[in-house]
This record gives structure tokens, C-alpha cells and sequence, in this order.
């Protein structure tokens, strides 16, 4: 503040002065400032600096903020135990999900997901096959563009003509996609999972995760692995928590 207020004395004694004008210039202009007129722009001189000063501090403390948070969470992020982040995607989901059925008998995974759509034998294996189609319309943006032609500049004999110009926009139409999914059960002679197969889309495949999903699990798990990545627990601290977690599923 003590900037601003020697800044302000030095403008006002150069006002009162007049050295502001040339050497030319009338000495009754030194008196500027005194003059109603003068009065003005000098409160909106002396405003613009204080304005300008006051954003520069606003921005400092915002830099040096923003710094220092990134500082804390870098240390807190090093300063954690090792872990191993738990994924919820569509896949990571699923595969997980057939992957603790593996020994059991066919029953629970009907139980689960309904009956197969078809059985097959390949290779002396016994294979269950879910198959799922799904058709969805969905709006997909599409970039179109066009170029005008070269055109005349409109003036009386002047030949000169103006430039191309290319125009382009956006638009939404509709479009059918087709998603699939298909998710292969082998079985052994006990009618008991051995191994599974998955392929098709994200989207297709979603139907098939939601039976194994469990959503208070999924944000008990999310929880404790954000405060742990911050730091905000021990590692003792988070294996209770995360055995809790479990008790969820």
C-alpha cells in the first residue's frame, strides 16, 4: 500500500508543477489538475493504477495458491504407501465377475445371467455361449463445409476480385449402431466353470456387468482408495477399511 500512496505524491506533485507540459506550452496548464476537468481524469488516472495494482496482487496470490496445493498433493501423492488402484470399467467388471464363478456350477451363472442362447461342443470342451445385440440410434456430428467463389469487388471498373471464402459447420444426424457382446462359458463333465471368454463393445456389454456390479462396493472401494492416494490413511488404516469394502460385495 505504501507503493501505491509514494506513487499517487509523485503524480500529484508532477500535476501541480506542470511538468507534464512541454516547454512551449502555456503555464496556466500546469494547473490542470485543480480544474474540474483536470480533477477527472486524474481520479480516473490514479483509479486505473490502483485497479491495475490490485489485479496484480489477485493474480500473485492465486499463482503462489495454486503452487502450493500442487506442492502439498505431489508430497501427499510420494508420501503414500504403494497400491494398486481397483478398475470399474465395463470389461475389468465382467471379467472379474466371471473370474470368482470359476469352479462353480452352472446353475449360479444361470442364476446370474439367465439361460444360455446356445450350447456347442468344440475340441471335446463344452462351451455356453450369451450373445447379446443391441441397436441403438444415436446423434453423430458431422463437419460439412463450403466454398464461395471468387466474386467481383462491386466497384466501377475495378477488376480486382475478392478472395474465396470456406464456411464450415456442424451438424447433428441420426445413424443406427449396432453393439455386441458375447460371453463364452466352458464348462468340465460336472457342469462346473473352467474358463470364459468375452468379446464385443463396451456399450454391448454393460447389460452382462450390471449383473455383477455392486454399487456400494464400487464407492466404499473409491473412498478409501482417494484417501489413501492423498495420503489422508496408513496402510493399516486402509487394509481394514478395504476388508470392510469387501464385506459389501
Amino acid at each position: 500500500m505504501s507503493g501505491i500512496r509514494g506513487g499517487l505524491r509523485s503524480r500529484f506533485r508532477e500535476a501541480r508543477s506542470g511538468r507534464r507540459e512541454s516547454a512551449g506550452g502555456d503555464a496556466r496548464r500546469g494547473l490542470w489538475f485543480f480544474a474540474p476537468r483536470g480533477r477527472r481524469a486524474a481520479r480516473l488516472l490514479f483509479s486505473r493504477d490502483i485497479r491495475a495494482m490490485r489485479k496484480r496482487r489477485r493474480k500473485i496470490a492465486l499463482v503462489g495458491a495454486s503452487v502450493v496445493g500442487f506442492a502439498l498433493l505431489t508430497a501427499a501423492g510420494c508420501a503414500t504407501f504403494r497400491f494398486t488402484r481397483t478398475s470399474f470399467a465395463t470389461d475389468a467388471v465382467l471379467a472379474r465377475g466371471l473370474a470368482e464363478l470359476h469352479g462353480e456350477h452352472i446353475d449360479r451363472l444361470i442364476g446370474i445371467m439367465g439361460y444360455p442362447g446356445s450350447e456347442t461342443s468344440v475340441a471335446g470342451r463344452q462351451l455356453h455361449v450369451w450373445k447379446r445385440v443391441e441397436n441403438a440410434v444415436e446423434l453423430v456430428p458431422e463437419k460439412i463445409c463450403a466454398t464461395h467463389p471468387a466474386r467481383a469487388s462491386g466497384r466501377k471498373g475495378d477488376k480486382r476480385r475478392a478472395p474465396q471464402k470456406t464456411r464450415c459447420w456442424t451438424i447433428k444426424h441420426e445413424k443406427m449402431r449396432t453393439y455386441l457382446c458375447t460371453v463364452t462359458i466352458e464348462i468340465d463333465d460336472g457342469y462346473r466353470v473352467v474358463g470364459h471368454q468375452i468379446e464385443g463393445d463396451e456399450k454391448g456389454c454393460e447389460s452382462y456387468a450390471g449383473y455383477f456390479r455392486r454399487p456400494a462396493y464400487e464407492s466404499c472401494v473409491r473412498s478409501i482408495e482417494s484417501s489413501a492416494f492423498l495420503g489422508l490413511v496408513s496402510e493399516d488404516e486402509f487394509r481394514v477399511k478395504r476388508a470392510r469394502c469387501e464385506s459389501l460385495r
